[in-house]
């Protein structure tokens, strides 16, 4: 019996964070907002540094950055964004992890 309450506690916790990210990444991103694009830790600096970024998503739904051009994002959640991105950078980088933030709403 001891050992199962950790382990209810844990469940209990992943489920409450689960039920915050998705209710965090509801919003869908469009021309106007703000966001940020990080690399992870583990790539390497040299990378990381070329490849952080903040863009503004213009008025066709897409924005650009280093490697990857333009990448549309206009109707997608961050989280949605993130797997386009770490999927796009597998061709430069071994098991790319990438993080997505909206910095800023769009007024519009």
């Amino acid at each position: 019996m001891k050992s199962l309450l950790p382990r209810l506690l844990t469940l209990l916790c992943v489920t409450v964070c689960l039920q915050a990210q998705s209710t965090e990444t509801a919003y869908l991103l469009k021309a106007g907002d703000i966001i940020r694009i990080r690399m992870s830790p583990e790539t390497p600096k040299y990378r990381a540094d070329y490849l952080d970024v903040e863009v503004q998503i213009r008025n066709d739904g897409k924005f650009s950055m280093p490697l990857l051009n333009d990448v549309p994002a206009d109707g997608l959640t961050t989280s949605e964004l993130r797997q386009i991105l770490e999927g796009r950078f597998t061709r430069y980088l071994k098991e790319p992890r990438v993080a997505v933030d909206l910095l800023k709403k769009s007024q519009k």
